[in-house]
């Protein structure tokens, strides 16, 4: 499926996946809706490099995932829209003990409440395919990430279960490991491999049903090589019945 003309918001693309996601979607000469949090200058260097790259035309808002009324705010501003990435995310590397309730709040309202909000506002308007970015900490479990692990074990389930009442769209997750952004360790995966990831989602490159889960462990050595990592978990499972 070609992106080209179709519009495309990336929440999170200041900086990290969201920014390399949005300039792999300008190439195809999309429409762009981006928004920021904290950074706007970095978000307006983002917006005007997309222009460059070929994007048709790029919006750029400010959207705080924590709270509801700017949800509701940007959710206004949005009409008809193809494709809906929701990427924006909090991440705190701390003992669980150690985590104040602030921060255990600012991950679940950013990472999960206030995605799924934004996604059930902005639902009527959009047209064919939402993909949350979850992470590898949503199927395997770390210490020091307990609250990031949560949000991201529950954007899983999300996925799957809107996968199953949105018969008319396609809903899938795609999971990143640690990926070197503000966020993640400096020896992580290059975002740029991760956006390509993404832009092969959403551009229907892999053929995947509505509520899968892509993995970029499974894909890091191409579409082939994930097939045969997929069905011998289906085997492994079959033999744990």
């Amino acid at each position: 499926m070609s992106l080209q003309n179709k519009t495309i918001i990336i929440t999170g693309a200041n900086s990290g996946i969201g920014e390399q996601t949005g300039y792999l979607m300008a190439k195809d000469g999309a429409n762009l809706i981006l928004t920021y949090y904290e950074n706007e200058q970095e978000g307006q260097a983002v917006k005007a490099k997309c222009l460059e790259l070929g994007a048709k035309k790029v919006e750029l808002h400010h959207l705080d995932l924590t709270n509801h009324q700017s949800i509701e705010n940007f959710s206004h501003k949005i009409n008809q829209t193809d494709i809906l990435i929701n990427n924006a995310a909090n991440i705190v590397i701390s003992n669980f003990a150690d985590t104040s309730i602030e921060d255990i709040e600012k991950q679940i309202q950013t990472n999960l409440l206030g995605t799924i909000k934004l996604t059930k506002l902005l639902l009527p308007n959009i047209k064919e395919t939402i993909i949350n970015i979850g992470s590898i900490l949503g199927l395997f479990a770390q210490r020091k990430f307990t609250t990031y692990c949560v949000t991201k074990f529950g954007l899983r389930a999300f996925t799957k279960a809107l996968a199953k009442e949105l018969s008319d769209r396609k809903v899938y997750l795609v999971a990143p490991p640690g990926t070197k952004t503000k966020m993640g360790p400096q020896d992580g995966v290059d975002p740029k491999k991760v956006a390509e990831l993404i832009h092969n989602t959403a551009s229907g490159k892999y053929n995947l049903k509505t509520g899968s889960e892509v993995y970029y462990i499974d894909y890091k050595y191409g579409a082939v090589f994930a097939k045969i990592v997929h069905l011998l978990r289906k085997l492994k499972n079959i033999k744990k019945i």
